[in-house]
């Protein structure tokens, strides 16, 4: 918890900070302090009574230079690329939609379809971070206890991957000693939920709040914390217990089964997702053809072109993602006139959108426009964006 503290102490004060040894280049990267590290108490001692001469510890931005940049410009075949899967354009262009404005995905197919292996894929195509956000996720860590012993920050963005025996303690954070959970460890970055259906419901309904507040409030033992738990919320599921379905011809489950399997997801967390993408089973030209696939790095050139669009738009206002868009700068950047208002007229009452899945698919338009460097929305963003608007209880 060093960065963290270093960082609230300078924006209270105070300038200068003493701090174990294996801090110092922890706490050194906060900019406009000193620090002095010691070894023990009596070297602290001796410090502050003179008879020590404790050098202070040169600024560090471990993490923050240039060469942390250089990795979203390599031109390389990943061990984990889109480059590697066959086929599944379809889910290649929602995840691309998704990193590029940090939405919540849901991925539904039978199993060996690949949905693992695209979640696998993710990193390759996520924007980098900027300082403030590195800063963020590094001072989480650090509470945690989960920063690396050299005192390097966490310069990508975390890609967290939840069992489905995870506890909901684990998941939103808190136990004896408060501590972050797994949806504090993914802010600014991923949480991937494998087997989404197999996760007890109480767990899966620790995420509601969450996605919608972008913050977590925890109350335990007489101690109440907030973390914070921005993320990208990344699932996958199978359609139904056996998991052929809709394929009649091998799917051994009755409509009553299948009904029930997907109620285990409820409509609320459901509507907290902003695109779904059904996964199918690749067809046997394209698993026996030579692959030849779009590879992660030219995705992620589109992602983080998009990215800068939208840091352009939202300067100096605390957003740097579409999917942080409140009321106000959904009326102000999705505005929607003639054609446009006449088609999401027809959408809302035909497939009877709430208010909630209305500005999500906003949101998500407007992440499609920013891909297509329009400035603004268009009927075919609106489409593309209803396309993924898809619902899993049909």
């Amino acid at each position: 918890g060093v960065l963290p503290v270093v960082k609230k102490g300078r924006d209270e004060g105070i300038s200068r900070f003493i701090v174990p040894k294996t801090n110092a280049k922890e706490a050194a990267v906060i900019d406009d302090v000193i620090v002095i590290c010691v070894d023990n108490l009596t070297e602290l001692i001796s410090y502050l009574t003179g008879t020590l001469n404790v050098e202070r510890v040169e600024p560090s931005h471990y993490g923050l230079s240039k060469s942390a940049e250089q990795d979203f410009n390599d031109k390389k075949i990943l061990d984990y690329d889109f480059a590697k899967i066959s086929g599944q354009k379809v889910a290649k262009r929602g995840l691309e939609i998704a990193t590029a404005g940090l939405h919540n995905v849901l991925m539904v197919g039978p199993p060996g379809t690949g949905k693992t292996l695209l979640a696998k894929s993710l990193p390759g195509i996520l924007p980098p971070m900027n300082k403030d956000e590195i800063l963020e996720v590094s001072s989480i860590y650090s509470v945690a206890g989960k920063l690396p012993e050299n005192g390097s920050l966490i310069t990508k963005r975390p890609v967290v991957t939840a069992h489905h025996t995870a506890t909901d303690v684990a998941m939103s954070g808190g136990g004896n000693t408060p501590h972050p959970g797994m949806i504090s460890l993914a802010h600014r970055g991923v949480l991937f939920l494998d087997e989404m259906t197999e996760f007890p419901k109480k767990v899966l309904e620790v995420l509601r709040q969450p996605i919608e507040d972008k913050v977590i409030h925890v109350a335990k033992n007489g101690y109440s914390v907030s973390y914070p738990s921005d993320f990208m919320l990344v699932g996958a599921m199978n359609p139904c217990p056996c998991g052929m379905y809709p394929d009649m011809n091998k799917c051994t489950c009755t409509e009553n089964m299948r009904k029930r399997y997907i109620s285990k997801l409820s409509k609320p967390l459901v509507d907290r997702v902003d695109l779904c993408m059904q996964v199918s089973r690749p067809e046997s030209s394209e698993i026996l053809k030579e692959i030849n696939e779009e590879p992660s790095y030219k995705i992620r050139e589109r992602v983080i072109k998009a990215q800068k669009i939208q840091q352009e738009r939202y300067k100096n206002t605390g957003i740097l993602f579409n999917s942080q868009m409140g009321i106000d700068e959904i009326k102000t950047y999705c505005e929607l006139k003639g054609e446009k208002l006449s088609f999401m007229e027809n959408v809302i009452n035909k497939y009877d959108l709430s208010a909630r899945s209305f500005h999500r698919m906003l949101r998500c338009a407007r992440t499609i426009a920013d891909l297509d460097e329009s400035k603004e929305i268009e009927v075919k963003h609106l489409t593309e964006a209803l396309f993924f608007k898809c619902d899993i209880y049909d």
